[in-house]
């Protein structure tokens, strides 16, 4: 195959694409004549681009959500084992903050070292 870039001025591109089919059937007669302008093709290049783009941030927020109801259920069974020290700590006077982090504490530290390592 055969490939030319060719610049051309703006005005009557109908007619210098005439002129170059003609010029290439007499150079390559048994080729045909196919051509393509690189701003379009590069716009369909850049389309495909942000379509995976997309699709990779559609994946991303997915795979978020699922961490989100993982880290739910698993502080939920930490409040469930804890929930006689939890109401222990309760009668003893502690406020709901205190018992909030003494529960997320685990949570937090871990959290904080992921988001170390991703940064």
């Amino acid at each position: 195959m055969h490939y030319f870039a060719i610049k051309i001025v703006p005005g009557d591109i109908a007619h210098t694409i005439e002129f170059m089919d003609e010029k290439w059937h007499k150079v390559y007669p048994n080729e045909p004549f196919i051509y393509s302008f690189l701003d379009e093709d590069f716009d369909s290049l850049y389309r495909a681009e942000e379509l995976r783009g997309q699709i990779f941030a559609s994946f991303l927020l997915f795979a978020i959500i699922i961490a989100c109801f993982g880290m739910l259920g698993l502080a939920s069974f930490t409040a469930e084992q804890r929930t006689r020290e939890i109401g222990i700590r309760k009668t003893h006077g502690a406020s709901e903050f205190l018992i909030v982090l003494l529960l997320s504490k685990e949570f937090i530290k871990w959290v904080l070292i992921a988001n170390f390592i991703a940064s």
